[in-house]
């Protein structure tokens, strides 16, 4: 499979987590042995606080970091919309209203450049030129929940729940789409995917309550030695 491109629609939520961890949600687009990520993290190690914050991570060549703090990482060209900037207010699980934000990670047709488009209005926010990576297009992407802890019990992802289907009460991603070797938008070839089912889920969920909420994938959990 090739990859030109993926966007996602992320219900925002805020996970509990102590000073070593982090728990993120976030679209995955691995290029060979390279890979730009993006979304939402509540890291305390890189923030100082535990709050949910837009965040980017490159992996190119020898070198990989978040946001700009290598050659790198992503060049922002818009400077109203920071990596680091507060998502709150965060959904709260069974709430009537939820809050989103919607992302996009697009290779640009003409020079071949990866661009960040952000919020509903697809704001382009940043790239990250064509020449970082050593192959031009995505083998696969990803969408969904990471955690990183030092020790158990580890952090909490979504709502810190196991997901059961339910958009009042899980967190998920809706509206997901890829852009394949054609640049045609479309959503095949599916698989979930969890590192330790014992303390995260994830349930890939073609239908919905939504009715123009498209493909959702629903993830979360407690955490490991729960």
């Amino acid at each position: 499979m090739v990859f030109n491109g993926a966007t996602m629609e992320l219900c925002i939520t805020a996970p509990k987590v102590k000073p070593s961890q982090f728990s993120s949600a976030r679209l995955h687009i691995q290029m060979g042995d390279d890979f730009i990520q993006m979304g939402i993290t509540v890291n305390p190690l890189l923030y100082k606080d535990d709050q949910p914050r837009l965040f980017v991570y490159t992996k190119a060549g020898g070198q990989q970091c978040y946001n700009h703090q290598c050659d790198v990482g992503m060049i922002s060209v818009r400077q109203d919309y920071p990596m680091g900037l507060s998502m709150l207010p965060a959904s709260e699980r069974g709430a009537k209203t939820s809050y989103f934000s919607s992302f996009g990670l697009i290779k640009d047709k003409a020079n071949g450049n990866w661009w960040f488009e952000f919020g509903t209005d697809a704001e382009e926010i940043g790239f990250w030129p064509s020449n970082l990576f050593r192959q031009s297009s995505g083998n696969y992407v990803e969408w969904g929940g990471e955690v990183f802890t030092a020790s158990l019990p580890g952090p909490q992802m979504g709502y810190g729940i196991f997901p059961f289907q339910q958009v009042r009460y899980d967190a998920y991603v809706k509206l997901i789409f890829s852009n394949n070797y054609n640049f045609d938008t479309k959503v095949d070839y599916m698989e979930s995917f969890s590192d330790d089912n014992r303390g995260y889920q994830v349930i890939d969920f073609v239908k919905s309550e939504f009715q123009d909420a498209g493909h959702i994938i629903f993830y979360g959990g407690p955490g490991l030695d729960h």
